[in-house]
């Protein structure tokens, strides 16, 4: 288990990927890094197309202000270095959605599928949410992949239900809920002392 409290800004998956908020003086690093990143986002996250340093200083800022009891936003780093951002939204009936994107340098090392199991963890221990959430557009395979490796169940796509700039695209949704994660750990439990 790890120490996380809700006040703290910084939560520590391993020995070099933390979630954290960006210091105020390294906001430019960081928004540098998202600009650096820009166009393999893009396709997915069209905010990226009015991408601006102000107006990622103010996103921070959003950041900073969410009430815990809402969620949270944090970026993710590798050695203090920012790697991609991921989050978990609070929504309504004890259900959260957990939303990333990672950097094209940080892909194909399993760290997002190891953060989303964090977030998991926090979503149900700490939040005492009964469904966690993924969303994301059909031809997103890598948020996919994440999701089925993170042991979310594929549970229908919505046609047309995302917009993204080149038109309407099908959205997968992915979903968790207490019991299925729960006997997960279980498995995995029974694994090493078996």
């Amino acid at each position: 288990m790890y120490s996380y409290s809700m006040m703290e800004k910084i939560l520590c998956i391993d020995d070099h990927i933390c979630l954290g908020l960006p210091r105020e003086e390294a906001e430019w690093a960081v928004s540098t890094y998202i600009l650096k990143n820009k166009d393999a986002l893009l396709p997915w996250l069209p905010f990226m197309n009015h991408f601006h340093f102000e107006g990622q200083k103010k996103v921070f800022e959003r950041w900073r202000q969410m009430p815990i009891e809402k969620g949270f936003e944090r970026m993710l780093y590798d050695d203090a270095v920012p790697i991609g951002a991921c989050g978990l939204t609070v929504k309504e009936s004890k259900t959260a959605e957990i939303g990333y994107w990672l950097g094209t340098d940080a892909r194909g090392r399993g760290i997002m599928t190891k953060v989303v199991e964090h977030l998991v963890e926090i979503g149900f221990t700490h939040y005492a949410m009964h469904r966690m959430e993924i969303r994301c557009a059909d031809k997103n395979i890598a948020s996919a992949n994440v999701a089925e490796r993170a042991g979310f169940i594929h549970e229908a796509t919505l046609k047309e239900a995302h917009e993204l700039d080149d038109g309407f695209h099908d959205l997968r949704v992915y979903r968790l809920l207490r019991k299925e994660w729960e006997d997960g750990q279980n498995q995995r439990s029974k694994k090493v002392d078996g």
